[in-house]
């Protein structure tokens, strides 16, 4: 359907706006994050006169920047292979191999995006505390694995109905196995769904402040968006070193999401289609 000239100028407009509305923050961040603090105080919207690095440098030194983001990347990795994994299987299996009961199963995995996470903090805390994994890395990565794996299914098993049954009953009559099948032909094909997933695990990880706040203790544990918030706090008068905290701790998520939108918008299409 083609818009009229009047009605494709209103949307222009519209999105334009929306742009600015998304860039702006940004923006300012930069701008803000090359600044010295005296220059801040005295021009906090115009960019800066004098360039400099020193005010990162100071944000890094004095804060636990570096662990944090050595522990972001650990916990990140492992997250997002274990959820492409688990999410993958189970999608597979709800999608080409019919069980008795295999619809009540996709819905109670889907249902965990229906509970919100703050309704199970308080019992999951005290369970978690009592088997001795607070402030642990095996709890986070659980944590952030079982939280991203019912949009995974969701998404995988979308991505499977797509995928003809006859080329799964060809697999079978060249005499390969069931495992062979997912693990060499179903897994291949299925990059496109899952660098879509592994591209929104690795953004929702990173950037989740909640579940590494509540159940990280020491430094040596936190992430980085949590040693961030500490930055906030330590330097609440010195805002160019928390606008440099906040630029670095967004550049890994902002240079996933380029290295891989395609595959982002192209999966997310494919998942809503079903």
């Amino acid at each position: 359907m083609r818009l009229s000239r009047r009605t494709a100028g209103v949307v222009y407009v519209i999105l334009i706006a929306l742009s600015v509305t998304m860039i702006y923050p940004f923006l300012y961040i930069i701008l803000n994050a090359f600044k010295a603090n005296t220059e801040y105080l005295r021009n906090p919207n115009g960019p800066p006169r004098v360039w400099t690095l020193q005010t990162m440098a100071s944000a890094i030194q004095e804060s636990n920047l570096i662990q944090g983001a050595a522990n972001s990347a650990l916990v990140v990795s492992i997250s997002v292979v274990g959820v492409a994994i688990l999410a993958g299987m189970a999608g597979y299996a709800l999608a080409k191999v019919p069980f008795a009961g295999h619809r009540l199963v996709f819905f109670a995995i889907i249902s965990g995006m229906m509970i919100p996470f703050q309704v199970i903090i308080v019992p999951l805390y005290v369970q978690m505390a009592h088997l001795h994994l607070i402030d642990t890395y095996q709890l986070l990565i659980a944590l952030y694995v079982t939280t991203s794996c019912p949009f995974g299914v969701f998404l995988m098993r979308s991505f499977f109905q797509g995928v003809p049954n006859e080329l799964l009953e060809a697999a079978q009559i060249d005499g390969y196995s069931f495992n062979a099948i997912f693990w060499r032909i179903m897994l291949p094909i299925a990059r496109p769904a899952l660098f879509t997933l592994g591209a929104l695990t690795f953004v929702g990880v990173w950037n989740d402040l909640l579940i590494a706040l509540i159940f990280t203790q020491s430094d040596a544990r936190r992430t980085m968006t949590v040693d961030v918030a500490n930055l906030i706090g330590r330097f609440l008068t010195n805002y160019p070193e928390v606008f440099a905290g906040l630029l670095l701790s967004s550049i890994p998520t902002i240079a996933f999401f380029l290295a891989f939108q395609r595959y982002l918008s192209k999966g997310l299409t494919l998942g809503m289609s079903k």
